[in-house]
């Protein structure tokens, strides 16, 4: 799954210089997360995607010492160590790396369902198992039926992959079904991470995937250059629920409220199952600015099974 992925991203970076050279002969510049000096876009934060070409910036190390060499996200940590990243609120989905442990293999791996350093679960391998340990209210558990011999090697490339559903946890081990968890007073939700317990650790290309509901609120930078006198930001998005769209300028909060609203649900039938395609367009007219401003656009995403959003100055 991960080697199809890079193949996609590899296709994708293709469609992104065309699409540069488009927006230098158009005049046209994209929106980026970070990069706030655009004036349209469209953002897909769904899923999530890390093989440590560049930085930690997706990141957030809790425990341990983390870098990123070769290409590769090491971590050493004495006791446990622990780097995570994505939402709190993501629960069903797919999780996958590429794990490495050095020296004895002792508890290298994948982090999920994190709320905090006191309360998660983590997929690992340690030399003779790979099991599944849940930490909870700081105590680390290890439920009988939670694992499966397997023996492993240090210094050995092994893809971990865990697929959540509700309290059901499938679990892989380099593309092969090994055994399910099912906790009946299981961590509703939470974030991903990479780590372990007493090891020095390598973790690349780290993949997730699947339906992630009602996710955490995201914010993006808009920049409005001087004279812009309109904001159109649209949202498409699957599921039954909704997206809240605010605009905050250096000024004022601008709510829904204040914005033209145009909403639109499209259903598609493919034999017997149907999907929901929602539609919000909004257009906030503004004073013309005298000179470029930095503006943040807030989306609450409350039953939202995958969106995309595009901003647009006019």
């Amino acid at each position: 799954m991960i080697s199809e992925f890079m193949r996609t991203k590899r296709r994708k970076l293709v469609v992104s210089i065309i699409c540069a050279v488009l927006v230098v002969t158009t005049g046209l510049f994209l929106l980026s997360y970070v990069n706030p000096a655009a004036e349209a876009s469209v953002l897909t934060p769904l899923n999530f995607f890390d093989d440590f070409s560049e930085d930690l910036s997706q990141w957030t190390v809790v425990s341990g010492t983390w870098a990123i060499e070769s290409g590769e996200l090491n971590g050493d940590y004495s006791g446990f160590g622990l780097c995570v990243a994505g939402h709190a609120s993501w629960t069903n989905i797919t999780l996958e790396s590429r794990v490495m442990g050095k020296g004895d293999v002792r508890d290298t791996g994948i982090i999920f369902r994190y709320q905090d350093s006191a309360n998660y679960y983590c997929l690992y391998i340690n030399g003779y198992h790979l099991r599944v340990m849940k930490m909870i209210g700081g105590g680390a558990t290890y439920p009988s039926g939670w694992y499966v011999p397997l023996t492993t090697s240090p210094n050995t490339w092994y893809t971990l992959k865990v697929i959540l559903t509700g309290n059901t946890f499938e679990v892989y081990f380099n593309g092969d079904y090994k055994f399910t968890v099912i906790d009946g007073d299981a961590i509703p939700s939470g974030k991903i991470g990479v780590g372990g317990y007493n090891e020095h650790s390598h973790f690349d290309d780290v993949m997730v995937s699947g339906t992630v509901e009602a996710q955490a609120p995201s914010d993006y930078v808009v920049n409005v250059r001087a004279g812009v006198t309109q904001i159109i930001v649209t949202c498409t998005w699957s599921g039954s629920g909704n997206v809240t769209i605010t605009l905050v300028s250096p000024t004022t909060t601008y709510y829904e409220s204040n914005m033209d609203i145009y909403e639109k649900s499209t259903v598609y039938y493919n034999g017997k199952n149907a999907s929901t395609l929602n539609v919000k367009r909004t257009a906030l007219s503004i004073s013309a600015p005298v000179s470029s401003e930095t503006w943040f656009l807030y989306l609450d995403l409350s039953g939202v099974v995958a969106y995309q959003v595009s901003v647009e100055t006019i």
